[in-house]
């Protein structure tokens, strides 16, 4: 009985480090392999997409000088922000700013992508002194609130998202200019990984 005793944990304890070493091998061959996904097409070209240039654009801009606008739609990029290159800017009738632009920045979740947009052009009325002062003020007063609500929850992405979204609120209507912009090529969810 002793002997049966004996040779069954030696049996055990053989079979434990068969298939101990078959695991460890299976493992440091899986790291020689990387798996691969298709990237996801988070929106395909000729998507339209809508946007807020909550700035505004002076005069003044010159050629190649950034804008951000806050996207609104589609959903599954709200809360991202883009960013235009204004291609030139100048006075139209009536004491407004005349800009052609082009999208060229797409920050998504944390990451951003190069993006081709179609350029667009838009016609805005040149803000004055009192109204650019009291836009910084009540933006500044909207993110202070908003990130103040996003820290209290204790998550960053909230913070962010409190911040943003206090400072998109912050502002007058008469202030912001909506613009609809629209991707000649593919945005993928691997475009903006990559570029974390």
């Amino acid at each position: 009985m002793r002997k049966r005793v004996q040779l069954l944990l030696a049996l055990i304890t053989i079979a434990i480090a068969v298939i101990w070493s078959y695991r460890v091998r299976a493992w440091n061959q899986s790291l020689d392999f990387e798996p691969t996904a298709a990237p996801l097409t988070v929106a395909q070209a000729g998507t339209e997409l809508q946007a807020w240039i909550i700035d505004p654009i002076p005069l003044s801009a010159p050629a190649n000088e950034m804008v951000k606008a806050f996207v609104s739609t589609p959903a599954i990029l709200n809360a991202a922000t883009a960013s235009a290159k204004l291609d030139e800017v100048s006075a139209s009738k009536g004491g407004a700013v005349r800009a052609r632009l082009h999208f060229v920045l797409l920050a998504v979740h944390g990451g951003v992508s190069a993006i081709q947009t179609q350029p667009i052009t838009l016609i805005a009325t040149i803000p004055s002194d009192t109204d650019i002062l009291t836009s910084a003020f009540r933006t500044m007063i909207g993110a202070a609130i908003g990130a103040g609500l996003g820290a209290s929850s204790g998550d960053r992405r909230l913070l962010e998202r409190g911040l943003m979204e206090g400072a998109a609120t912050g502002l007058p209507v008469k202030s912001a200019i909506s613009v609809t912009f629209v991707l000649t090529a593919d945005l993928t969810s691997r475009s903006y990984e990559k570029n974390r």
